[in-house]
């Protein structure tokens, strides 16, 4: 997952241990005497992860604070979530899996436990239009 707050110069999220996204959309259905007549809202995407905190982050890696301080400030972010080139599968970035757009950090946690490593979480709602093409 990259982020930025500008469309430019995107970060990874230090340390990401696990990401997953989730295309939901409510659908409303009438009966009448004609039959039955289905209606689809705009689809919510939200995708969210977790990671841990590393103490030396490399300068296109988002940090843990970085993540709070976009969540405390409610900024909109850019993103880009694809999967990374195989080419001894023959597979280009963003072929099996892409997204990008435009979101809000809705939540950002972090667990620190006596004698483990900090671990957070988080999750970006999406606001307007989230594009599934692969760039090339």
């Amino acid at each position: 997952m990259m982020l930025s707050p500008t469309g430019l110069n995107f970060k990874t999220i230090v340390c990401e241990d696990s990401s997953q996204s989730t295309i939901s959309s409510n659908v409303t259905t009438t009966a009448t005497k004609c039959g039955k007549f289905s209606t689809v809202d705009t689809p919510e995407v939200t995708i969210s992860g977790s990671g841990v905190l590393d103490a030396s982050p490399a300068v296109n890696q988002a940090t843990l604070k970085e993540l709070q301080a976009w969540a405390l400030a409610g900024t909109l972010l850019y993103f880009i979530r694809k999967t990374l080139a195989d080419t001894a599968a023959g597979e280009t970035s963003g072929e099996s899996l892409y997204l990008d757009g435009r979101g809000y950090l809705s939540n950002v946690e972090e667990t620190s436990a006596e004698g483990d490593v900090i671990k957070f979480s988080w999750t970006l709602t999406t606001t307007g239009t989230v594009d599934n093409t692969a760039d090339s």
